[in-house]
């Protein structure tokens, strides 16, 4: 059943490999067994959160965010934004060497 989950999403492919289960890897010892739940990982990984909502609330503000970090002379630098299609709401440069995915986080709270 979970193999139809996974054929279903657009960015997974399954294959036959030879490689060894990389789940393998965090076990305790060689010897203990890795136990986890296929079909809740990747229903967790692939399902939306069940508090979403697809409808509009009346009266939603129409907000976009964005983050992004570079990397001038061997130091990183991000910064977040927060706007509307016509203005800038907030906006604002992040602490040092801060990832592009934090800054996109920091965008969102």
């Amino acid at each position: 059943m979970y193999q139809a989950i996974l054929v279903e999403q657009d960015d997974v492919e399954i294959v036959v490999t030879n490689i060894v289960n990389p789940a393998s890897f965090f076990s305790g010892s060689m010897g203990e067994p890795v136990i986890h739940d296929c079909l809740e990982t990747i229903e967790a990984t692939y399902s939306s959160r069940p508090d979403l909502k697809d409808t509009l609330t009346e009266d939603a503000k129409i907000w976009f965010t964005d983050g992004s970090s570079y990397i001038v002379s061997g130091k990183r630098h991000a910064g977040y934004a927060v706007t509307t299609s016509r203005e800038v709401i907030e906006s604002g440069p992040l602490p040092t060497n801060t990832s592009a995915q934090k800054a996109e986080i920091n965008a969102l709270i």
